[in-house]
C-alpha cells in the first residue's frame, strides 16, 4: 500500500468510528465492536486502550439491542393478532398497516410484483392508521414512505429488484469477508475495517424487515467502492 493509501485507510478508519455514534447507528457500532476485537485478537492494541475504546461501544449497542428486539416481537404480535388488533403497539401496527396496504396495490397487475409500482409509487389506505404521522400523507390520500426495507424493495422495484439489491449485498458480504481474511497477516488495520464491514452488513440485510436500514443508502455505495477496491488489490496481489 502507497502512503496516500495508507492515509486514506486512516481517515476512513476514523470516519467509520464516529459516524454510528454521530447517526446512531446500532449496527455501526457492533461492527466498530468487532473491529477493535479484530485488533485485540491479534495483539496491536494494548488491553487497557482496548477497553477504552470498546467499553462506550458496547454500552451503546446493548442500550439498543432491546430496543431493537422488541420491534422484532412487537411485529410477530402483530402478524399472529392481526394489524387492526387494539393490542399491538401504534408504531408496530403502522408499520404492518404499511405492509398490508403495500401488499394490496401489488394485486392490481402481475407485472407489479415482477418490476414494482416505481420508485414514486404510493400506496392507499381506507382506514385510519394510528401511529402514522399526518406528515406523510400526500394530497390524494397516497402514502410513500413503507418502513420495511425489503417491502419497500418490493413495493417499487419488484422482485426483480429485490433480487439485484439482494445480490449486491451479498457480493460485499462475501468480499469483505475474504478481504478480511487475505490482508489479516498483513495489513491488520485494513483486515479489521473489513470484519466490521462484514458483520454490519449482515445485521443491516437483516435489519430491513422492521427498517429501511440500507435501503437508499449512501453509504452503502460508499462501503461497496471501499471493498471492491481492495477486491481488486487482492486480486491483482494473486496474479
Amino acid at each position: 500500500f502507497t502512503t496516500s493509501w495508507r492515509c486514506l485507510t486512516l481517515i476512513s478508519l476514523l470516519l467509520y468510528a464516529t459516524h454510528p455514534i454521530l447517526s446512531v447507528s446500532k449496527v455501526g457500532m457492533l461492527s466498530i465492536i468487532v473491529m477493535f476485537s479484530v485488533l485485540f485478537i491479534f495483539g496491536l492494541v494494548k488491553k487497557r486502550y482496548m477497553l477504552i475504546l470498546a467499553m462506550p461501544a458496547i454500552a451503546f449497542a446493548l442500550t439498543f439491542k432491546e430496543k431493537f428486539l422488541w420491534r422484532i416481537a412487537s411485529m410477530l404480535k402483530a402478524f399472529a393478532a392481526g394489524v387492526d388488533s387494539p393490542r399491538i403497539e401504534a408504531s408496530t401496527g403502522a408499520r404492518m398497516a404499511e405492509i398490508s396496504s403495500a401488499l394490496d396495490g401489488l394485486q392490481n397487475s402481475a407485472t407489479n410484483w415482477i418490476f414494482g409500482i416505481g420508485h414514486g409509487g404510493l400506496w392507499y389506505s381506507d382506514k385510519v392508521i394510528l401511529g402514522l404521522s399526518p406528515n406523510n400523507y400526500r394530497t390524494d390520500g397516497g402514502v410513500h414512505h413503507i418502513h420495511s426495507g425489503f417491502m419497500t424493495l418490493i413495493f417499487r422495484h419488484g422482485l426483480f429488484g429485490l433480487a439485484i439489491y439482494t445480490g449486491f449485498i451479498l457480493l460485499i458480504i462475501v468480499a469483505a469477508y475474504r478481504n478480511y481474511l487475505y490482508f489479516k497477516s498483513s495489513e491488520i488495520v485494513v483486515s479489521a475495517i473489513s470484519a466490521g464491514v462484514f458483520v454490519s452488513m449482515i445485521n443491516s440485510f437483516v435489519a430491513m424487515g422492521p427498517l429501511n436500514s440500507l435501503y437508499g443508502s449512501l453509504g452503502l455505495g460508499l462501503t461497496a467502492a471501499w471493498v471492491f477496491r481492495l477486491r481488486k488489490i487482492r486480486m491483482l496481489t494473486k496474479c
